[in-house]
């Protein structure tokens, strides 16, 4: 029994000298490595790492800012190209279109399509007496005072009265007050009537060009004691207008 606890107690004493001569060598080996380090340090050699990095990542920037420039300037390129693309392509079909619409129609569409309205007076002359669908004006043929549904264009009885406009001949009318009235379509909704013709180059139906003669003038019944004139009336759906302002010939 005293021989196994001697040697139990020897056993633990070689034990305690192993786990100590163990640490030893661990501290020497951490002092070796600490050491080895710190010479390192001292001599440099961490600060050249040091600088060998600075320099790798140096070199990466400057790679990448010239590859980012190099890519921005292309998709920039890219862009005004593509820009400049479309601006021509837009002003090349603004253009066709505008050469399309503004051009004069041909064929059919002629007498449906006006490519442009421009009218006329019928005749030269004063404006002896103006529109009036308010203020009533005299008249010495009745003596009395009256509204005036259109205009009288002084002339000389015979003159030679033509259309204001390109139009159909839609109504030949007798009248007690103004003799033969013919009735010139300009467009759908605008009329003009020219109060006692004679001698007429049209009959109904007929389509006429600006400028085209109708008949001549003769002596208004309802105006016979006023200077020789034209007495000229515009409907517009219906309604008497001032034939300067509907004709677009007012100043």
């Amino acid at each position: 029994m005293k021989y196994e606890e001697e040697k139990f107690s020897h056993d633990n004493d070689k034990k305690s000298t192993g786990l100590i001569i163990a640490i030893a060598v661990a501290i020497i080996i951490i002092a070796a490595a600490a050491w080895f380090a710190l010479s390192r340090y001292n001599s440099g050699g961490m600060g050249d790492m040091v600088s060998d990095i600075k320099s790798e990542l140096s070199s990466i920037y400057d790679d990448t800012k010239s590859d980012i420039k190099s890519d921005f300037n292309s998709l920039t390129s890219d862009i005004r190209s593509e820009y400049n693309d479309l601006t021509s392509s837009y002003n090349d079909n603004v253009s066709s279109f505008m050469d399309t619409s503004m051009a004069a129609p041909t064929g059919d569409n002629v007498s449906s399509v006006p490519y442009e309205k421009s009218y006329s007076l019928p005749c030269e002359g004063e404006i002896l007496k103006p529109f009036s669908d308010k203020e009533l004006v005299y008249s010495k043929t009745f003596g009395d005072m009256r509204l005036h549904s259109g205009i009288d264009i002084k002339c000389k009885k015979g003159t030679a009265v033509s259309a204001c406009g390109d139009g159909k001949i839609i109504g030949i009318d007798e009248s007690s007050q103004y003799g033969t009235v013919v009735i010139l379509e300009l467009e759908e909704g605008l009329t003009v009537r020219y109060a006692s013709l004679k001698d007429l180059k049209v009959k109904l139906s007929d389509t006429v060009k600006a400028g085209d003669i109708l008949g001549s003038t003769s002596t208004v019944p309802a105006e016979c004691n006023d200077e020789e004139h034209l007495h000229l009336e515009v409907y517009k759906n219906g309604i008497a207008v001032d034939p300067l302002g509907a004709l677009e010939l007012a100043e």
